[in-house]
């Protein structure tokens, strides 16, 4: 269960780094280098955060996780249909800082490995941080030289995250990590076809207002 649970944590950070690497990719090197210090700032804390959240009413927000998914990657698409501008600067610094359900999975996943490794989580936290830049470089460096924007990541993240949380619920092992959060989490048969054609519809909206755009 243990290997389980710790892939999922680094598929997360993936995505989220996937999504901050291309953003940073449209930026200069001095705010590319503030954003990294920032960060290495918020994984260091982000141990002693976690030890606060288990003693606040938050986490028991938290075993809500597959209904914070769908939330985020049903606000991802909408993002892209809202059709914000992949050069606007400002949407990029926006793109760059964690939001707070991202502090949350930060600071839980640094804290919860710690605690089941039965390491120190300042070493979890430089770990997990060595690991997250390293994926953001690779992402930085693949923004630079493909012609990426982050609307099409942001729309993919989205994509990504609905299908695999409507098809999880046929995999045991993710079940298993799932009902760590809340039992029968996963939608039934019914809802997860509703939901995949949702997502259809939203990529057709989507696509339909790039042409648009690009007319």
């Amino acid at each position: 269960m243990e290997k389980y649970l710790i892939l999922a944590l680094m598929v997360a950070f993936s995505a989220y780094a996937a999504k901050l690497g291309l953003t940073l990719a449209s930026l200069r090197l001095r705010e590319v280098l503030l954003t990294f210090i920032a960060y290495l700032a918020v994984f260091l804390l982000s141990g002693g955060l976690g030890k606060l959240l288990l003693k606040s009413d938050i986490v028991s927000v938290a075993k809500y996780g597959v209904l914070f998914h769908y939330v985020v990657a049903l606000g991802l698409v909408a993002w892209v249909i809202g059709g914000w501008e992949a050069e606007n600067k400002k949407s990029a610094y926006i793109l760059s800082a964690p939001c707070p359900f991202c502090l949350l999975t930060i600071s839980l996943s640094v804290l919860f490995i710690s605690q089941m490794l039965d390491l120190d989580v300042i070493l979890v936290a430089v770990y997990a941080y060595l690991i997250f830049a390293m994926l953001i470089c690779l992402f930085v460096a693949l923004g630079k030289v493909a012609t990426i924007n982050v609307p099409e990541v942001m729309l993919g993240s989205g994509v990504y995250y609905l299908v695999l949380l409507s098809v999880g619920r046929y995999y045991k092992d993710a079940v298993q990590v799932y009902n760590m959060a809340q039992k029968d989490a996963f939608p039934i048969p019914e809802k997860a076809f509703l939901i995949l054609l949702l997502i259809l519809v939203a990529v057709g909206m989507g696509f339909i207002r790039g042409v648009k755009s690009d007319g």
